[in-house]
């Protein structure tokens, strides 16, 4: 259960097909079934990548640090995997992405 900007979410959810729920920050509607399951799992990672599109590493990064919670960082390469949050929370409380309507 995976949160993740549009640019790394559409491949990631190429590439890992259903052996993961990927949750679109942006544009939720491509993958509107996969972010409705990811938004109701209590302790989704939240993945990062610098890319030719995109660097949303930063971003992220600054929204934990200003959500106050510890965390784990790991990076792979251009990937970077945000998890082990000390507390539930969801992006869009911290300036990322955007909810998805009911």
């Amino acid at each position: 259960y995976v949160y993740a900007g549009y640019w790394t979410a559409m491949p990631l959810e190429f590439i890992a097909g259903k052996r993961l729920y990927v949750g679109s920050l942006v544009l939720p509607e491509r993958l509107e079934e996969e972010r409705r399951v990811v938004d109701q799992y209590p302790n989704p990672v939240w993945i990062a990548s610098k890319g030719v599109n995109t660097n949303d590493i930063p971003e992220m990064q600054a929204a934990l640090q200003r959500s106050g919670i510890t965390y784990r960082e790991r990076q792979y390469g251009d990937i970077v995997i945000f998890d082990n949050f000390s507390r539930q929370i969801r992006p869009w409380e911290y300036g990322l992405g955007v909810t998805l309507p009911m």
